[in-house]
C-alpha cells in the first residue's frame, strides 16, 4: 500500500525545529530475531495436552491434525522504514528474506510514484 504522503510533505527542520524550505526523508534498517515454536516443542506440548485430556475422564473429540513446526527456534526479520524529521510520517516494511531483499525493498518504496510525482515502470 502506497504512503498517503510525499517527500514534499517532509520539511527539514532547523536546529531550532522549524521548517525549512527543504524537504528530508530519513531510510532506517534493522534486523529482529522472532521466536517460533519448533517441531519438537509442538510434539511435546500436543503429549502433554492427550495426558491432561485423558485424566479429566470424559470422552473428547480427537485432537486435529498437527501442524508441522518451525525449523528453528528464532528467525531474522528484516525492518526498512522511511520517516520524517518530525514523525509524522512514516513507512515500515518488513521481510523475512536476506540483505538483498532488504535492499529491494528500500528501493521499492523509495521509488513509489506518490513520493516523486511520477510513475515507476
Amino acid at each position: 500500500m502506497p504512503p498517503d504522503w510525499t517527500a514534499s510533505d517532509c520539511p527539514a527542520l532547523d536546529k531550532d525545529g522549524e521548517p525549512t524550505e527543504r524537504s528530508r526523508v530519513y531510510l532506517g534498517s534493522d534486523g529482529v530475531m522472532v521466536p517460533h515454536i519448533t517441531d519438537a516443542e509442538k510434539r511435546t506440548r500436543r503429549e502433554r495436552t492427550k495426558v491432561k485430556r485423558r485424566r479429566c475422564g470424559r470422552k473428547r473429540r480427537p485432537l486435529p491434525k498437527a501442524r508441522s513446526g518451525a525449523d528453528g527456534s528464532f528467525k531474522e526479520f528484516k525492518i526498512v522504514t522511511f520517516y520524517d524529521d518530525g514523525g509524522a510520517h512514516r513507512l515500515a516494511s518488513v521481510t523475512r528474506g536476506d540483505c538483498t531483499q532488504a535492499g529491494r525493498l528500500m528501493r521499492r518504496d523509495a521509488a513509489v510514484s506518490a513520493w516523486t510525482g511520477r510513475t515507476t515502470k
